[in-house]
Parts: C-alpha cells; sequence; structure tokens
C-alpha cells in the first residue's frame, strides 16, 4: 500500500476489443453485464480504482488501450459518463497498433485491391502502444514505478489490488 500511497502505480486496462460475440455494438468496455445498476464493465472497473484511490488517498492514473476500431467510441462514452466521476486528467486512452492480416497459408489479405488488411495487434501489442502513444512518458512524468495490468473482460478484478502490488513490489 506505500507505492500506492505515495502514487507510484498507476493501471492499464487493456480494451481495444468489441462486443460482438456479446452481442453488443461497441467497445466491449461498454457493455451492461446484467447487473441490477446496469454499469458497463468501464464503470465496474472505474469503481475498483475509485475505490483503492480513496483507501490510499491518492488517485491512481488509469490508462486505457484501445484499438482504432473502438478509440473514439470509447473516448466518446467515457465523455457521454462525465469520466465515471474520475477526473479526466488522469484517465489517459491510447490505441494499440495495427498489423497485416495473413491467412492460413501466410498470404496478405486485402481490405481493397490496393490496401492490405489491417487488424489490431492484440494484447501483446501493449507494450510498444505504451511507447508509441505517449503513455510511457506520461508514466514517466508521474513517478509510476509500479504497473498493475487487466484485461476490461475481468469484472470480477480488483483494481491496483493493495495486497497483491505490495507483494509485487
Amino acid at each position: 500500500i506505500n507505492e500506492l500511497k505515495a502514487g507510484k502505480v498507476a493501471a492499464v486496462t487493456m480494451a481495444g476489443g468489441q462486443g460482438s460475440r456479446l452481442g453488443h455494438n461497441g467497445p466491449k468496455g461498454t457493455y451492461d453485464i446484467g447487473l441490477s445498476s446496469h454499469k458497463s464493465l468501464f464503470e465496474i472497473q472505474c469503481d475498483g480504482l475509485k475505490k483503492v484511490s480513496a483507501e490510499c488517498g491518492c488517485v491512481v492514473p488509469w490508462y486505457i488501450m484501445t484499438s482504432q476500431i473502438n478509440h473514439k467510441d470509447t473516448v466518446d462514452f467515457f465523455e457521454e459518463h462525465d469520466y465515471f466521476g474520475y477526473s479526466k486528467e488522469d484517465i489517459f486512452f491510447f490505441p494499440q497498433n495495427m498489423i497485416p492480416v495473413i491467412d492460413m497459408n501466410g498470404k496478405f489479405l486485402l481490405e481493397s485491391k490496393s490496401k492490405i488488411l489491417r487488424s489490431p495487434d492484440g494484447n501483446g501489442g501493449l507494450f510498444s502502444a505504451v511507447i508509441s502513444s505517449g503513455a510511457l512518458a506520461d508514466m514517466q512524468k508521474r513517478g509510476i514505478a509500479w504497473i498493475f495490468i487487466c484485461g476490461i473482460d475481468n469484472c470480477l478484478v480488483q483494481m491496483a489490488d493493495p495486497l497483491f502490488m505490495g507483494y509485487t513490489a
């Protein structure tokens, strides 16, 4: 908990996916999982960050990796919901990178006759996206030493879990 109180912990949520397999039209993080509160996955994770921030007396910066497919919709969703009461200055949205798509035979798939189809590079692209987006520079400016990483799919995650962060440190 000392690292949290010292402002040395950030949270990163990987949220580049769409909710299409859930039957949802939009970014997966905007999905209402059916709780009586009707909170989206983003709001559930935000509530966890607000709780740990209050316990530690220090706001945990939240970095949200989107994709080029859902970046605007994600940012718009947060704006429409007033960032769920979290400080806008402490949320940093950044898109993951796009890579060429190939078929099972190693041939590039085309989006059009003159353009190669590109797709988000997945959770493994987190590290290069943190660097290329400026998120790492922002973390360094804030003095972040520890990063709690989770996927948006995990509605049970304890964001920036003080016990986990303490054992890690």
